[in-house]
């Protein structure tokens, strides 16, 4: 994804005003680019067997149950 000149200028001043330190751009272009990775991430959908329906729910925690069960 790229970081416009605009968008990194409002990082590097959303930095300043957090932690009253001034950063380079390519500091803060590295930066930037590690936020966005990580919420590529945690965006990502979770996996089709992680639908939220009860049975798929139930599974789950039957499963968590007797992982836990066999690990005492």
């Amino acid at each position: 994804m790229e970081i416009t000149p605009e968008a990194l200028k409002e990082f590097k001043k959303i930095y300043e005003e957090d932690y009253q330190e001034t950063i380079a751009d390519a500091e803060a272009l590295e930066m930037a680019r590690r936020v966005l990775d990580f919420f590529s991430i945690v965006a990502r959908p979770l996996p089709e067997e992680w639908n939220s329906t009860e049975e798929n729910i139930s599974d789950i925690q039957n499963k968590v149950k007797s992982d836990f069960d066999n690990n005492k």
